[in-house]
């Protein structure tokens, strides 16, 4: 039996109204705005996000991911609507706390999606 993964809307302790999204490939959920993922997903963005844990890489980086145009991208990014050579920080040092106000952009990744135009591109293929 599969189980469905909808996401559950709350208010956050500040009053800001948030959705939990459940993730594959954990029992855990991300958090984020309830304009932010309603955003993401009138952009094309899937309602399917999932957890990844980078073992291989420098730092054993936790992401989640969704699919855009049929590829998955790390959604902190497409939040940010991250460019070339950005980096998402997470204030809080949370992976999963995904509201807007959590992430901030720095200079020196090695990112090659500009995320920006990768929503642009959807949103068009959706038209």
């Amino acid at each position: 039996m599969k189980l469905e993964r909808l996401p559950e809307p709350f208010t956050d302790e500040n009053g800001q109204r948030c959705v939990r999204v459940p993730l594959a490939n954990s029992a855990g959920e991300a958090v984020t705005y309830w304009e932010t993922y309603w955003e993401l997903i009138g952009s094309g963005v899937s309602a399917l996000w999932c957890y990844n844990h980078n073992r291989g890489g420098q730092r054993g980086e936790q992401y989640v991911k969704a699919y855009v145009g049929g590829k998955p991208r790390t959604v902190s990014r497409l939040i940010l609507k991250a460019g070339r050579g950005e980096v998402v920080h997470y204030r809080d040092g949370n992976h999963l706390n995904l509201r807007p106000d959590n992430l901030y952009l720095t200079e020196g990744g090695f990112a090659k999606v500009d995320c920006a135009e990768l929503l642009a591109e959807a949103d068009d293929a959706e038209a």
